[in-house]
């Protein structure tokens, strides 16, 4: 009896890292509890309490990709649980491509792979076990790789959740994507980091300009101000 409490124990801890009560239906690969993708930036930002000129602009163009990070205090103990450490929300034009959550590894201790997939089933559905990686995308070291292999993936033609494990220690998270708008916003990201690399020289040439002209304007003022006070 003792072994099949803590087994049912056991179930609703990794159950509440995925769904509260009421906010998610079985199979909907679109929602990470309230949250869902294709969302404007300004309707996460309302949800979370954030200022929605806040989240950080990573790349302008060729498209507009923003991120931001949110540490849910009260969204934690709405739950019972509060196994989610952390979320980092990734908008492709303003809008929700992709759902980053890192589980607070204390409230995952001595749990297995196995016991978090089939929590994360029964919200879900039936996974597979893809011989595959998925990029973190993390704009900060969460503790996780720039890419991690998936444990398990629950996917349709056009979105996917996957489950990974850090490869450097017992730190789980979840992925939740829109396959067109993450593969967008990857395929931005990796020309926006080109251009950064192909424009700098021109950038740092405009900057010099720029600081030299306003040190002439500077010394031009000086001058004005100072050469009728002069007297050698």
């Amino acid at each position: 009896m003792l072994s099949l409490m803590k087994a049912a124990s056991r179930a609703f801890v990794v159950l509440g890292m995925v769904a509260a009560p009421g906010l998610l239906s079985a199979e909907d690969l679109s929602s990470y509890r309230s949250f869902r993708i294709g969302t404007s930036l300004a309707t996460v930002a309302a949800q979370v309490h954030m200022d929605p000129t806040k989240p950080q602009t990573l790349y302008e163009r060729p498209a507009l990709i923003q991120q931001f990070t949110w540490w849910p205090d009260t969204f934690a103990a709405s739950s019972q649980t509060g196994a989610v450490k952390f979320l980092e929300f990734t908008f492709y034009n303003s809008e929700l491509c992709r759902i980053f959550v890192i589980y607070d590894r204390s409230r995952t201790q001595g749990l297995s792979a196995d016991d978090l997939i089939d929590s994360i089933s029964t919200v879900y559905g039936n996974p597979t076990r893809p011989a595959a990686s998925i990029r973190t995308g993390s704009s900060v070291l969460y503790g996780f790789g720039d890419e991690e292999k998936v444990i398990a993936r629950w996917q349709d033609l056009r979105r996917s959740v996957n489950l990974i494990r850090s490869s450097y220690d017992e730190l789980y998270g979840l992925i939740v994507v829109s396959k067109r708008m993450d593969g967008l916003a990857q395929e931005a990201m990796i020309e926006g980091a080109r251009l950064d690399v192909v424009e700098r020289p021109q950038k740092e040439i405009e900057r010099k300009k720029r600081e030299a002209e306003v040190e002439r304007a500077d010394a031009e003022k000086a001058r004005v101000l100072n050469l009728p006070a002069f007297r050698p």
